[in-house]
This record gives C-alpha cells, structure tokens and sequence, in this order.
C-alpha cells in the first residue's frame, strides 16, 4: 500500500494473483488515507511480516500464514462486534471477512462512485476483479459480481437509498 490522495490508497502486488505484479490499483479509503496507512504499517509490524520472511517465505507465502493463523479468530471478532449492524448472509452464520469486502464496496461506492461509471464496474475496479489479457492488458471481469452486491445502503424505512 501507498499513499495516492487524501481518501486513496495505490495496491499493489495481490497476494492471490501473481500475474498481477506490476499492476497498482486505486481504492478509496473510508477514513483518511495517511490514517488507514500508518494503521495497516502497525498492524504489518505487530503481525511480524518480515520475520516471516526472513524464515525463507516468499511474500505470497507469508501472506497465506498470517491468514491461516488469523482468519478464524477474525471471523469470530467479526461476529462479535457487527452482528447487530451487518446480517450474516443467508448461507452462513456468521460474520467473515469476506462479507466486509462486500460492505466496503458498496460504502465505497456510495461515497466515490462518479454518476457516469455504473456502480458494479467501480466495485470490480477497487476490488481487483480483472483478468489480464495476453498481450498484458487489464480487462474487467464481472464473474465475482454475485458476491459483492448483497448489501446494499439503505434510507432507514426498507427503502435502498439510490443517490
């Protein structure tokens, strides 16, 4: 991650995809982005990313362990502390992180989305939903859509707020 404005963050070098290396995307922060940065630094730093790979991981791998150690005790703090604000999906019974990248979305949207852009392409552009064509051009890929557009900001009365 890198500073690109006020309300943005550059990403780069997804820990998924590997034919993605040279390619930064821009995703709008929902707090200050010097803020979201210096807290994704301390969280690196408590995480001990680097002693991982001073153990001969390569980044991928460090990423996936820190997953793999963290990503259920997530899931439970999740619950814990945003089951009254965000329902569960109907296929599970709790929070996870990946329900946050929905809400993120659709917040992100809500607040960035320029009129002109329709609103699941902006979601696929700051979520890195893309495949890369042969001759190395990024090409939107809407595959993922289904997952992301269960939530969505509503007026208080039921309604979905469609500004």
């Amino acid at each position: 991650f890198s500073l690109k404005s006020a309300w943005s963050l550059n990403f780069s070098q997804m820990a998924k995809r590997k034919e993605t290396q040279d390619i930064t995307i821009e995703i709008p922060t929902l707090a200050p982005a010097p803020e979201v940065l210096a807290a994704i630094q301390r969280l690196q730093e408590g995480l001990r990313t680097d002693e991982l790979k001073l153990q001969g991981l390569s980044d991928r791998q460090a990423k996936q362990k820190v997953n793999n150690l963290y990503s259920g005790a997530i899931a439970d703090k999740c619950h814990e502390h945003f089951s009254d604000l965000v329902p569960a999906r109907t296929d599970k019974n709790n929070l996870y992180t990946h329900i946050f990248r929905a809400v993120y979305a659709t917040i992100a949207a809500h607040w960035y989305c320029p009129p002109s852009v329709p609103e699941h392409q902006f979601k696929a552009e700051i979520q890195g939903h893309f495949t890369i064509t042969q001759d190395g051009k990024k090409l939107p890929n809407y595959a993922a859509r289904s997952n992301y557009d269960d939530y969505a900001i509503g007026d208080g009365q039921g309604n979905r707020d469609d500004r």
